[in-house]
């Protein structure tokens, strides 16, 4: 009888691990990104440098061009590598809704390889539940901020904000996914972070809004999160209004 109650507690422990090394994977790449770009670590690594396509726009921030471009495959290798240094979840990684950001100005250019600064991405996500009233969702679909990430040494310099307006920008422009919102999940102490790009915090009265398999995230995430001593919040921003009105 013994050996079946330290058994059964074993079982038990062993659920209990197994159960959070799967939340940890599915919800850090979510959320754990937003912790890597908004953090100040300064931990010196190497710049990845990588050849690519020709960058498709450019921004300025902080004495340094940024450019962004889509994900080679190459990219995606890399970012799913990296995805799992950081234990968060690389098999979400697409070539389709990855964007590589990378310093223009730097010498490996010129040679036609670039230093990777970060990337992201706007992923698709199911439809809202069936059983939502036609009064609480607008739009007709919803898509994901997810995968966000800046290299350790490039964070604090606004890498991580210009990354996010050039996904936005992306998506806003993007036919079938523009009248799309975005949500993501991300921690109440990065909230700011995300107001300014007209991202407000889902109240818990909307959250049936929202598809099943997001809410089950959000639930199993806050679970998670406030077990490391944290306080998962779910966003959203709303479609832009249509210009042909």
């Amino acid at each position: 009888m013994i050996q079946t109650r330290h058994t059964s507690f074993r079982g038990r422990r062993m659920t209990v691990l197994l159960l959070g090394a799967y939340y940890l994977a599915l919800f850090g790449n979510s959320f754990g990104g937003l912790i890597r770009v908004a953090s100040a670590h300064t931990t010196p690594v190497g710049v990845e440098t990588r050849r690519g396509t020709t960058a498709t726009t450019r921004q300025s921030c902080c004495g340094f061009a940024i450019q962004f471009r889509s994900a080679t495959p190459d990219d995606v290798a890399f970012a799913r590598k990296t995805m799992l240094s950081e234990f968060m979840n690389p098999l979400s990684i697409a070539q389709e809704t990855l964007v590589v950001a990378f310093d223009g100005d730097s010498s490996s250019s010129s040679r036609g390889d670039e230093a990777v600064l970060g990337f992201g991405q706007i992923r698709p996500m199911s439809l809202p539940s069936s059983s939502q009233t036609a009064t609480t969702v607008t739009n007709t679909g919803y898509d994901e901020l997810a995968s966000l990430y800046v290299i350790p040494e490039q964070r604090t310099r606004g890498v991580g904000r210009a990354l996010v307006q050039e996904l936005l920008s992306r998506h806003d422009h993007d036919d079938d996914h523009k009248n799309h919102a975005v949500c993501l999940l991300t921690l109440k102490t990065t909230v700011p972070f995300y107001e300014p790009v007209q991202f407000h915090v889902v109240s818990q009265s909307d959250m049936g809004r929202l598809s099943i398999s997001f809410r089950f995230e959000y639930t199993a995430g806050s679970i998670l999160s406030t077990v490391l001593g944290n306080e998962l919040t779910c966003m959203i921003r709303q479609p832009l209004p249509s210009t042909n009105e």
